[in-house]
């Protein structure tokens, strides 16, 4: 019976201890309340408050860079500064070198340098081209000169001249050998020599006229075929003009897939601001972390975490009030310039853990005024309290 009762009551003990506990905390922290409101019946205003988190306007950018890359070295912005923690960069700026780089480059210049000898071998071609076009256009002079030359040697007048002579005196010789009184003066034998002359000079000037139409013939081939090898030779030179005028698709494709890897491979800055931190430091290995992280500094912002009930009474425009401790007696203003649509779960966590409150909230973008931006600067993603001021 005693063994029963004595764990019984050290139940009922603990149960005790546990409600008078809770009551202590609850009555010792402040509720936090983001769907309370109060209200200030002379400005006929109300208050939401909120958890925020100080951050750069715009947020903070997380550069990463490929997994298992390593950092060579990091680049200068456009002061010549290397880039480190607080260092000012420009939108597009390349901020890395990375190992991948030197390979990159190397295949880059390879496919250039391809380029570059296919580009010579084309030049080659011309050249040769050109020499051929030359060389055949001189034998298209030298065949028009022979020919010119053959049709000036045509003139056979004096071989036309001999065969009439010989037909002339053959005439006579036999005309003078049928005349009784002559014919004693002609021998027979002269007749027939001077047959054998006529015909002589007929087949000489036979073959004088066949010379010269083989001579023609010859010089007209010469002729028509110099110009189609200039004709050759023009084509050659277009063609190798053409294809230096456009080069390979290969050689295109090659060097236009090595230069967007390097592009690719480039880290750059995604706008203008400033190194908050950097992650990953030269000899590195980046894995499963940013390269470094960038802000706009020259502005700062607060984003809200407003409950969903309380977000609806909310403007664009709507003054507000963002404290925490680390503000010292600063009293840090803005006003709401971005109320989000998304609705979601609460990322920051509240100040009492025993408030019952709704974890459906809404972001709500604060601008913080220029003359706290120093201030908010120096603690970025600091969680604050905030209190927007809104009208009935």
């Amino acid at each position: 019976m005693t063994k029963t009762i004595v764990p019984a009551l050290t139940l009922i003990a603990v149960l005790v201890v546990g409600l008078y506990i809770g009551k202590f905390f609850a009555n010792s922290i402040p509720p936090w309340e983001p769907t309370a409101t109060i209200t200030d019946e002379t400005t006929e205003s109300q208050i939401v408050v909120a958890q925020g988190k100080v951050e750069p306007l715009g947020g903070i950018y997380s550069v990463f860079i490929p997994q298992g890359q390593v950092v060579s070295e990091y680049l200068k912005n456009s002061d010549g500064k290397t880039i480190v923690k607080g260092t000012r960069v420009s939108k597009n700026d390349e901020l890395v070198k990375l190992s991948a780089h030197k390979l990159l480059e190397q295949q880059r210049e390879l496919a250039e340098a391809k380029a570059m000898d296919a580009e010579k071998e084309i030049d080659a071609q011309i050249a040769a081209a050109k020499l051929a076009l030359r060389a055949a256009s001189l034998a298209k002079k030298e065949a028009d000169l022979k020919l010119a030359q053959v049709k000036a040697n045509q003139d056979q007048s004096i071989n036309q001249k001999k065969l009439q002579n010989a037909k002339k005196k053959l005439d006579r010789l036999t005309r003078l050998s049928k005349d009784p009184d002559t014919k004693n003066l002609v021998s027979k034998q002269q007749i027939i020599d001077q047959q054998l002359e006529w015909e002589n000079a007929k087949l000489e000037l036979e073959k004088a006229m066949e010379q010269i139409k083989l001579a023609e013939e010859a010089a007209m081939f010469a002729v028509n075929a110099a110009q189609e090898n200039i004709d050759d030779a023009k084509k050659a030179v277009a063609d190798a003009e053409d294809l230096k005028s456009n080069p390979p698709q290969s050689l295109q494709a090659a060097m236009k897939l090595a230069e967007t890897q390097l592009e690719i491979s480039r880290i750059r800055a995604p706008i203008s601001g400033e190194v908050i931190k950097v992650f990953v430091r030269p000899g590195e290995t980046a894995i499963n972390t940013p390269l470094l992280q960038i802000g706009n500094m020259q502005k700062m912002q607060c984003v809200a975490e407003v409950s969903d009930r309380m977000v609806g009474k909310l403007n664009v425009g709507d003054q507000a009030k963002i404290s925490s401790p680390a503000f010292g007696e600063s009293n840090v203003t803005g006003k709401v310039v971005a109320i989000d649509n998304l609705v979601g779960d609460s990322a920051l966590p509240l100040p009492n853990p025993l408030a019952m409150v709704d974890k459906k909230t809404v972001k709500v973008t604060i601008e913080i005024d220029d003359e706290f931006t120093q201030v908010a600067r120096d603690f970025i993603q600091l969680q604050v309290d905030v209190e927007i001021d809104f009208k009935k």
